[in-house]
């Protein structure tokens, strides 16, 4: 009796699993057909389409491959689906079936959803997801266009440029534009308004939240120290905190207990425990929110000459460039000749590829 039960309860907590794995397999493939910049079904789709456009051509002459009709295609593509790709009871019902670039393609109704799909048509080969190559063509050539117009803004000029640089600690491309900022900040001096500052959210775990505590209290407190203890911090491949602490004679004590004050004040620990103030994967940073949400700051790095967003390269000489450009008279510090080498990614000294990379 008891093994009849036991047997009883495995085959339903089977139906459950089977049953649950069919919903989440037909969450994910409304999910796959409604988002088309999935590039590599696009290719599996050219693919296809090709090897059937070709077999379509050869049969309409020879008639020598086998081709099912319209209403197999509809049928298979009804089974292929119930069967395996929606939980039981879902309503499932196709608005048409045609043909298009050699294949089948049948538009369904999946629970609500409408939902693409190709078949070839030989019935072998189904595609839940497609992409129009046309359409990625021309998001890509809108995306070019933006990026040149951006890279053509020029920042309202000012006596004294306001200079705000958004990085996240660790990011690799947040850490290449603060070694090439250096350079420009020595260069202009209280010539600008300049600060670093942070991303509202953190993607290199604990260590990158407690280095922007860190470097937010030492900017703070210490100001004059602050650019040594980064310089020295950025060129460290260890990323030795301490000993760059020790060589920029920061006092811990006045470090310590700004710490824990801003981490009081924006509940950074707490926020850290508590996954449901998270943005997606990441913990918050709320040191510079307000400033994050009125420049729509979207990663690291972000630079903001004068309330606008600027694209720049990032090496010395550019960087300095387009800080200039948000002066109303310049000095003769924009003059000045600065390095054109792009600096590397991440921790370290070297030359760096030019890169329009982010963390976000």
């Amino acid at each position: 009796m008891n093994k009849e039960k036991k047997e009883t309860s495995t085959d339903s907590q089977k139906e459950v699993a089977q049953n649950t794995q069919k919903k989440t397999t037909q969450e994910k493939i409304v999910k796959l057909i409604q988002e088309k910049s999935l590039i590599i079904n696009a290719v599996l789709l050219v693919l296809a389409m090709a090897l059937s456009y070709g077999w379509y051509s050869t049969t309409n002459k020879t008639e020598t491959f086998a081709r099912i009709s319209e209403k197999k295609a509809e049928k298979k593509v009804m089974e292929l689906v119930k069967d395996n790709m929606v939980q039981p009871g879902t309503e499932v019902s196709i608005k048409g079936v045609t043909i298009e670039k050699g294949m089948y393609k049948a538009v369904l109704d999946v629970g609500g959803n409408e939902a693409v799909t190709y078949l070839s048509m030989d019935g072998e080969i189904f595609f839940p997801n497609a992409v129009v190559i046309a359409d990625i063509e021309q998001k890509k050539a809108e995306a070019q266009q933006a990026a040149d117009q951006a890279a053509n803004i020029e920042p309202p000029k000012t006596e004294k440029p306001k200079v705000e640089a958004f990085i996240m600690s660790y990011c690799p491309f947040g850490t290449q534009m603060q070694k090439g900022l250096l350079p420009v900040t020595e260069a202009l001096g209280p010539a600008i308004d300049f600060e670093f500052k942070f991303v509202d959210y953190a993607m290199h775990g604990e260590k990158e939240i407690e280095e922007n505590v860190r470097q937010y209290c030492i900017d703070k407190k210490e100001p004059e120290k602050f650019l040594k203890y980064l310089s020295c911090f950025l060129k460290s491949k260890s990323m030795d905190s301490a000993s760059c602490l020790k060589s920029a004679n920061i006092n811990s004590l006045i470090l310590a207990k700004c710490a824990n004050t801003v981490s009081e004040k924006f509940k950074i620990e707490e926020k850290l425990k508590d996954k449901s103030t998270w943005q997606g994967n990441y913990p918050p940073f709320d040191v510079y929110k307000e400033e994050n949400e009125a420049y729509s700051v979207q990663g690291s790095p972000t630079l903001i000459i004068n309330g606008e967003t600027i694209q720049s390269k990032r090496d010395p000489a550019s960087l300095l460039t387009a800080i200039c450009k948000g002066f109303k008279e310049k000095p003769a510090a924009c003059d000045k000749k600065l390095s054109e080498v792009v600096p590397s990614p991440g921790f370290g000294e070297g030359e760096g590829a030019d890169s329009s990379g982010s963390c976000n």
